[in-house]
């Protein structure tokens, strides 16, 4: 049974992916949420819809959608970047082996 990776693990998982620093795609995405759109480094980050207790966000490099997903409102409105104390994880660290191995596409 495969468990289910948390929004953090998740947005930590994306910023090693796409090189992207843990705070700048925090505040990127605290960004678009205030300003519907923001950029970080070379992606862009919309904010597709906002809803009562979460928001739907796309992330594109160029025209190419990399990605689109909910993140919970509490999630953002935390007062340190909850995606640093992620990057310890399975998830990181089963993605760095790989790459590490040239498995990665």
């Amino acid at each position: 049974m495969r468990i289910k990776a948390t929004i953090g693990e998740y947005l930590a998982f994306l910023s090693i992916k796409y090189e992207v620093a843990p705070d700048q795609l925090f505040h990127a995405l605290i960004s678009a949420w205030e300003n519907r759109e923001s950029t970080c480094e070379d992606l862009v980050i919309v904010c597709r819809k906002k809803m009562r207790d979460k928001a739907i966000f796309l992330v594109m490099r160029g025209h190419k959608v990399l990605v689109q997903f909910p993140i919970p409102n509490n999630f953002l409105l935390k007062e340190t970047n909850p995606i640093a104390r992620s990057r310890k994880t399975d998830l990181i660290r089963r993605y760095l082996f790989e790459k590490a191995n040239g498995r990665v596409r």
